[in-house]
């Protein structure tokens, strides 16, 4: 199965142009970033790049040509659904008991909400 982390590594090597800078890019070693595109390209059945001996180099073959921009529309579509869930990470929920979310927390609420207006807040009565 064809893994984000799998097309973040062909992103960028091909943005990078070689295995060494794109592992640096992700704060991953070489091998690791070598075994996560030959684990892509085993899925997709093809090679992605040409391999030049003696030069770092890679570019792209004519399957990676074509891959690329599939590759640029699944990172796409994979940051927009991590974003649905981070848009319901963005909700806070408090409990305190009546007296002190009825006296004292409005204006704690007012103030977080005006300074973090992305926020969602959900307020919860508690019973001693």
């Amino acid at each position: 199965m064809i893994t984000y982390s799998g097309v973040e590594c062909f992103l960028a090597i091909c943005h990078y142009k070689t295995a060494t800078q794109a592992a640096e890019h992700l704060c991953i070693t070489q091998p690791s970033l070598s075994a996560r595109l030959k684990t892509l390209e085993n899925e997709i059945g093809g090679k992605l790049f040409y391999r030049h001996k003696g030069n770092r180099e890679m570019s792209l073959t004519s399957a990676g040509k074509e891959f690329y921009h599939l590759a640029l529309q699944y990172e796409s579509i994979t940051r927009q659904m991590m974003q649905v869930c981070k848009n319901s990470a963005d909700m806070i929920r408090v409990s305190a008991i009546n007296s002190v979310a009825t006296y004292f927390l409005p204006k704690v609420y007012n103030a977080f909400l005006n300074a973090y207006p992305h926020y969602h807040l959900e307020v919860q009565d508690m019973e001693l």
